[in-house]
């Protein structure tokens, strides 16, 4: 332990309980936190990184213990004292910040509440001073109008302020460490670059250690100073983020960075296989089975953390091997998709609104709460064999146009035309079996009280009662990369990518002719969100299938789209092929969100674009153009005039910079102006 350490833990070694006996979830882990530094803890889900911090913080399980090790904060030994030390310690002196907010926060009290019940609970302040310090603390972590958010409850807020409201809960109290675990992962990249800032700024001003548990190389990069790769339990890797993410010495790292997708044209080289259990866990190296190095020497003996250039490795080969190139060198393969495909799916000024008044007689009486306008006036199209990726930050209208597409929903007004005709002739039946849709979430999608092989059946008689059931069901297990034996699972006995899996099968199990899907990898790992990426190119390419990609992910949009469409405040701003939009992005929204996304590698220093604040109300947007409360680049013009998407239908933008044309509807604008 240095001398000037905040936090210094050794050889922590953490077991749980279970019907088959203890596991162990996390071995001989060990690192120190100097004040000031930003060390990021990385690896797939299952390598032990969250218990790591449970451990340290004292909130594992009833059925986990720390079997052995040391976690010393400020020279004393945490892992001795009782629950009621552990509770002075935690958040007076170190505190978490959990990943989900809704989760976190008590949905039944005020976010001032919150935050003024952790003040009272480690300070000897009055009530009225605690509500001051909470609006102060709300101000700090950047939510507009402090003083009314200080009463609003957690449902109230958006995902990005509720994970601020967090924050400000965890600074309350001048800890002297932070503990962030994966605290962005389900944000916008937009509103996660905010946060990001945010948490270094604190850091940097308050001079408190920063410990950030992710699986995101890219924030890792941006934000860390020092890394700990976790594999399995055991930290594999360790030292500078300029050293582990320039010149890996461990083949796991190494396929952690190859397998990210990046902004850069390159294609991701994706790592195969998963994390073992920890009731599974090999001889010799856990990563032995995974590793294109591996050796009989590796099977052997677990090796531990040596000196490897000027970092630590743990790899008997790292000798060998030296230096591991963290960039894969296959250039992105061009899309080789044809403009001059017939077209599928053809939309004209779709729109949808939700009414928002609590009653008929709101919506009837003059002067209530507008609707929202979820989808204003949307016109687009998907080709047949073209993959189409949808982006923008959540509120947009993404998922709602993507429903609209196959009258999950009802428009509002508008046309969508399939297959040449309109949607509203096209028979029920054939539209269920010619379009599908994969749901972001598996487990509010999958039922979980039964097995996957009646899933898949369902499905499979539902298109064609005649066919060998048993058969088929095996042979979509088997095309989306299942064992058929899956069959006989419930869902709750596989892992995330298993389930998302599943769902990919009971799409095709109609053999549709489009797939739509929505934020299909949002919640997995990098190299399962690769793998299950590959499989969807695949699938696309063997059946010739058409498919619309619903992301807010820019690095995953790139590497599996034909074209990519923008989409703001329920509007589309910009449409283009997608090597033309990544590298000549025209409109400023689409500038900020490439701006925005983490880069795993270091050395890359670009400039990144903020947006303030996020996006307006829908039930009262700007007037003029949608974007112009948030845009670095607004014109007075803009404040009134509604910009018009224009363009050759392969490369349109609506934007006043690029051209000057405006909607045709101009009542939006204030009166003296049209006059």
């Amino acid at each position: 332990m240095s001398d000037h350490s905040l936090l210094s833990v050794e050889g922590l070694t953490t077991e749980f309980a279970t019907q088959h006996g203890r596991i162990t979830a996390v071995k001989d882990v060990s690192f120190d936190l100097e004040p000031g530094e930003r060390l990021g803890i990385v690896g797939e889900s299952g390598s032990g990184k969250s218990v790591t911090a449970r451990s340290v913080m004292g909130l594992l399980d009833e059925n986990g213990r720390v079997a052995s090790g040391s976690v010393t904060l400020g020279g004393r030994e945490l892992t001795d004292m009782s629950e009621s030390e552990l509770g002075d310690v935690r958040g007076s002196e170190i505190a978490m910040i959990f990943q989900d907010p809704m989760s976190s926060l008590t949905p039944v009290l005020t976010v001032g509440t919150q935050i003024v019940e952790t003040i009272l609970e480690h300070r000897d302040v009055s009530e009225t001073d605690a509500r001051e310090r909470a609006i102060e603390l709300l101000d700090r972590v950047r939510i507009p109008d402090p003083e009314s958010v200080v009463d609003a409850y957690p449902h109230e807020l958006s995902g990005g302020q509720r994970q601020r409201v967090l924050i400000a809960i965890a600074i309350s109290t001048d800890p002297d460490i932070l503990v962030a675990d994966e605290p962005t992962t389900a944000l916008d990249v937009t509103i996660q670059a905010q946060i990001l800032d945010l948490l270094v700024e604190l850091v940097d001003d308050r001079g408190m250690g920063l410990i950030q548990i992710t699986h995101d190389l890219g924030v890792v990069a941006e934000t860390c100073d020092n890394v700990a790769v976790m594999y399995a339990g055991r930290i594999v890797e360790r030292g500078p983020v300029s050293e582990v993410f320039v010149t890996p010495r461990h083949p796991y790292t190494a396929g952690l960075l190859r397998s990210t997708p990046r902004i850069a044209d390159v294609e991701p080289d994706l790592l195969a296989g998963t994390v073992p259990d920890p009731g599974e866990r090999p001889t010799g190296c856990n990563f032995a089975s995974r590793c294109s190095h591996a050796t009989d020497d590796c099977r052997t003996g677990d090796p531990p953390l040596e000196r490897a250039g000027n970092h630590e490795a743990a790899c008997v080969r790292t000798a060998q091997l030296g230096p591991l190139e963290p960039v894969p060198n296959v250039q992105r393969h061009e899309s080789d998709h044809s403009a001059s495909t017939s077209t599928l799916i053809d939309s004209n000024d779709v729109r949808k609104e939700f009414s928002s008044a609590d009653s008929l007689l709101d919506r009837l009486l003059p002067g209530g709460d507008p609707p929202v306008k979820a989808v204003d006036g949307v016109d687009v199209s998907l080709a047949e064999g073209e993959t189409l990726g949808l982006v923008g930050e959540s509120g947009s209208g993404k998922t709602t146009l993507g429903r609209l597409l196959l009258e999950l929903t009802d428009r509002s007004d508008g046309e969508i035309r399939f297959d040449g005709r309109p949607l509203t002739e096209v028979p029920e039946d054939e539209l269920r079996s010619r379009i599908q849709f994969v749901f972001q979430d598996p487990n509010s999608s999958l039922n979980p009280r039964q097995t996957v092989g009646t899933i898949l059946q369902y499905a499979v008689q539902k298109h064609d009662e005649g066919v060998d059931v048993d058969s088929r069901v095996r042979e979509l297990l088997r095309e989306v990369g299942l064992d058929p034996e899956t069959r006989h699972d419930y869902p709750h006995q596989l892992s995330g990518g298993q389930k998302q899996r599943v769902g990919v099968a009971r799409a095709l199990a109609v053999d549709p002719d489009v797939i739509v899907a929505d934020e299909p990898t949002s919640a997995l790992d990098v190299s399962v969100q690769g793998q299950l990426l590959e499989l969807l190119e695949e699938i696309k390419l063997e059946r010739g299938l058409s498919m619309l990609f619903i992301s807010h992910d820019l690095s995953v949009i790139r590497h599996i789209s034909d074209r990519v469409a923008v989409m703001y405040l329920g509007r589309l701003v910009e449409v283009a092929a997608t090597e033309e939009l990544f590298e000549s992005p025209r409109h400023p929204y689409t500038e900020a969100l490439l701006s925005a996304v983490p880069d795993p590698d270091p050395r890359v220093d670009s400039e990144r674009i903020i947006l303030e604040g996020e996006i307006p109300d829908p039930k009262r947007p700007p007037d003029g153009c949608n974007f112009v409360t948030r845009c670095p680049e607004a014109m007075p013009e803009c404040e009134h005039d509604d910009p018009k998407l224009v363009g050759d239908g392969e490369d349109s933008v609506a934007c006043l910079l690029h051209n000057d044309a405006t909607r045709a509807d101009d009542r939006r604008r204030p009166k003296a102006d049209r006059e």
